[in-house]
C-alpha cells in the first residue's frame, strides 16, 4: 500500500469514525444543515415541480443542484432518520430530489442511476404517482434491454392506474405493456392490448396517447408483413403528432415511414424521411432516436451503392446506442453491419458480427431480431461450407419468424433454407421449398427482393451445376 492509498483509507476510517460518535439526533441536525447549505451553494432550492401523476406535463427544467440530486435525497432520509417535528416535510424533500435525481440520470442515459432512482420513489409513494414512477422505472428497463423485468413491472404499473382510476395514464401503461410484449414476440397479445389502449385514449379524447398507440401500432402491423395497414397508422400519428407540435415522435414516425418506403422498394421516399427524421433528432439532442435514425438510413445508402457511407453511417449508429445503453437496437445495427460485411464478401468478419449480433438479442429478450440473425448466420454458414449448421440455423430462425409472426423473414430465408438442401442435393424438395418460398416473398411487394431472391437462386444453382429452379407463376 503506498503512501496516498493508506492516506486515503485512514482518513475514510476515521471519517466514519467520527460520524458514529456523534448522537443520532445531532447526525440527523447535521444532515438538515448540509440540505440547506448545500441548496444555498447552488442558488436554493428548485421549485416544485408538476405532480408526478398529471398527464401531459411539461419535462421538469434542469437545475443545477441536479448534479447531486441524489446526495440530497439521501442527507434528506439521513435527516429525517428520527422523529422530529420536520420529518414529514424531509420525507417529501426526499422524494423531491429522487425524482430530480431520476429525471436528471434519464437526460444523460444514465439508465443504472434512473433505475435506483425511480425504484426508491416508488417504493416511498403511492396511488396514481407510484403507478407513474413504476411505469418510468419499466421504460428505463425496457431501453436498457431487460424486457421480461420490464413486463412484469408494466403490469404492476398498469394495475396501480386501474385502482387508481387514473384513465389518462391507464392508456400509456396499457400501451407500454402492449409494446414491450410486442418486443418479446407475443403479437397476438400485444395486437388486442394495443386496439384496447387506441379504444379508450379516443373515446377520451387523449390525442398525443393516440397518435403513441398508433405509432406502436404500426410497428405491428409492419413486423407481421402488414405494410399498408401499417403505413396508415404510421401516417395517422404523424398527422395527431404535426397537429400537436411534439417534435420527437415526428421523428419517430417518419422513420418508421421510412422504414416501410424501404421495405417496398421506394428507396428515394425512403430516404428523404430518413434525412427529414435525423434533422429533427438532432434539433431535439435525442441520441437514442438519432441511434436508429442513422442506423436505418445506412440501410439505404448500402441499398444505393454508396458503401462507405453506409459503413459511416452505421459506425454513428452503433456510438449513440453504446453511449445512450440501447442494447437492443445495439443488437439491431451489428445484424445490419453485419450484412454489410456479407455483400462485400467479409464472410468471417460477417459471421462474427452476426454471432455478437445473436447473442445480443438474446441476451435482451428481442425473439424477432435474434430470428432475423440466426438466419442471416445460417446464409454465411452455408456460403463457408458448414451446409449442415446453416440447415440447422435457418430450421431455428423459421421456427422463430413463425412464433413472432415475421412474414417477411420467414419468407426470406425459407428461400434460404432451399438453397440449402439444393447444395446438400435434396433436389425435389429443395425445389418445391423455394417455389413456396419465393411465392411469398412476391407478396411482401418489395421488387428490390424478390429480384435479389431470383439472383440468389440464379448464383446458388450455378455455383452447384444444377439447371435453376423454374418460378411459379405469378
Amino acid at each position: 500500500m503506498n503512501g496516498e492509498t493508506a492516506y486515503l483509507f485512514r482518513h475514510a476510517l476515521l471519517r466514519d469514525a467520527a460520524y458514529q460518535l456523534q448522537m443520532p439526533g445531532d447526525r440527523a441536525r447535521l444532515h438538515a444543515l448540509a440540505l440547506s447549505l448545500i441548496e444555498q451553494l447552488f442558488g436554493g432550492r428548485p421549485a416544485e415541480p408538476p405532480p408526478l401523476d398529471l398527464v401531459d406535463a411539461a419535462p421538469l427544467e434542469p437545475h443545477p443542484i441536479d448534479a447531486c440530486a441524489d446526495e440530497m435525497a439521501e442527507h434528506a432520509r439521513l435527516a429525517a432518520a428520527i422523529p422530529n417535528a420536520a420529518r414529514d416535510a424531509l420525507t417529501q424533500l426526499r422524494a423531491h430530489y429522487l425524482r430530480r435525481a431520476a429525471e436528471a440520470a434519464e437526460r444523460s442515459y444514465r439508465n443504472e442511476a434512473a433505475l435506483a432512482a425511480w425504484t426508491e420513489l416508488a417504493g416511498m409513494i403511492e396511488g396514481s404517482k407510484r403507478g407513474e414512477a413504476l411505469r418510468r422505472l419499466a421504460e428505463i428497463l425496457r431501453l436498457s434491454g431487460k424486457s421480461h423485468q420490464a413486463e412484469h413491472v408494466f403490469e404492476e404499473a398498469l394495475n396501480t392506474q386501474r385502482a387508481a382510476r387514473n384513465r389518462a395514464l391507464e392508456v400509456i401503461a396499457l400501451s407500454n405493456l402492449a409494446n414491450v410484449r410486442r418486443e418479446l414476440g407475443h403479437m397476438e397479445e400485444a395486437l388486442i392490448l394495443f386496439s384496447d389502449a387506441l379504444a379508450m385514449a379516443r373515446d377520451r379524447g387523449l390525442k398525443k396517447q393516440e397518435g403513441a398507440v398508433l405509432s406502436l401500432l404500426g410497428n405491428v402491423y409492419q413486423e407481421t408483413g402488414q405494410l399498408d395497414q401499417a403505413e396508415l397508422a404510421y401516417k395517422q400519428a404523424l398527422a395527431l403528432h404535426v397537429e400537436l407540435g411534439l417534435a420527437r415522435p415526428q421523428a419517430t414516425n417518419l422513420g418508421n415511414l421510412a422504414n416501410i418506403y424501404r421495405e417496398q422498394g421506394r428507396l428515394d421516399e425512403s430516404e428523404q424521411a430518413y434525412i427529414q427524421a435525423t434533422k429533427i433528432c438532432h434539433e431535439c439532442g435525442d441520441k437514442r432516436l438519432l441511434g436508429v435514425a442513422y442506423g436505418n438510413w445506412a440501410i439505404v445508402q448500402n441499398q444505393t451503392g454508396r458503401k462507405q457511407q453506409a459503413l459511416e453511417a452505421m459506425e454513428k449508429a452503433l456510438a449513440f446506442h453504446r453511449e445512450v445503453g440501447n442494447r437492443r437496437s445495439y443488437g439491431v445495427a451489428l445484424n445490419n453491419l453485419a450484412g454489410f460485411h456479407r455483400d462485400s464478401g467479409r464472410m468471417a468478419k460477417a459471421k462474427e458480427t452476426f454471432e455478437q449480433a445473436l447473442a445480443i438479442s438474446q441476451e435482451v429478450g428481442d425473439r424477432r431480431g435474434a430470428g432475423i440473425a440466426l438466419g442471416n448466420l445460417a446464409g454465411v454458414l452455408r456460403d463457408s461450407g458448414e451446409v449442415e449448421q446453416a440447415v440447422t440455423a435457418y430450421e431455428r430462425a423459421l421456427a422463430s419468424h413463425r412464433a413472432v409472426g415475421d412474414v417477411r423473414s420467414h419468407a426470406v430465408h425459407g428461400c434460404g433454407l432451399a438453397l440449402t438442401r439444393l447444395v446438400l442435393g435434396d433436389d425435389l424438395r429443395a425445389r418445391t421449398d423455394w417455389r413456396e418460398a419465393f411465392t411469398r416473398v412476391r407478396g411482401l411487394e418489395d421488387p428490390g427482393e424478390v429480384e435479389s431472391q431470383r439472383n440468389e437462386m440464379l448464383r446458388m444453382c450455378a455455383q452447384i451445376g444444377v439447371r435453376p429452379i423454374e418460378e411459379p407463376a405469378p
